[in-house]
């Protein structure tokens, strides 16, 4: 479960994309889509217009105000979370978070 997270995360984001994208494409843009997780195809002469709101579709999940990832927290936010169950220790100054509790080799997040 905690190794797997961050793909299933990240393949939720894309499957996200999927679905902004068809209802960035239903009001106007009547086009032949086909998806496979984060890949997109069209007809060739509609190639324009799938290019314009996939990447649409990917600025209101990662850089718009309202999209996900502004309101899922912030960078501080997520490490101040981390480091609520987790040891922080330092190497040669710098510091980093141990996740070796969970069974990975060696993991270390920098600060």
């Amino acid at each position: 479960m905690i190794r797997s997270f961050m793909p299933n995360f990240i393949h939720s984001l894309n499957a996200c994309n999927v679905q902004i994208l068809i209802y960035k494409l239903i009001p106007s843009d009547k086009i032949p889509l086909y998806t496979v997780h984060d890949c997109f195809a069209s007809t060739a002469n509609n190639m324009s217009i799938l290019k314009h709101n996939v990447k649409k579709a990917f600025i209101d999940i990662y850089f718009d105000e309202e999209g996900f990832l502004p309101l899922l927290g912030s960078h501080n936010r997520i490490i101040s979370q981390i480091k609520e169950v987790h040891e922080t220790i330092f190497i040669d100054g710098k510091e980093y978070i141990d996740m070796s509790s969970y069974n990975t080799p060696d993991i270390l997040i920098p600060e």
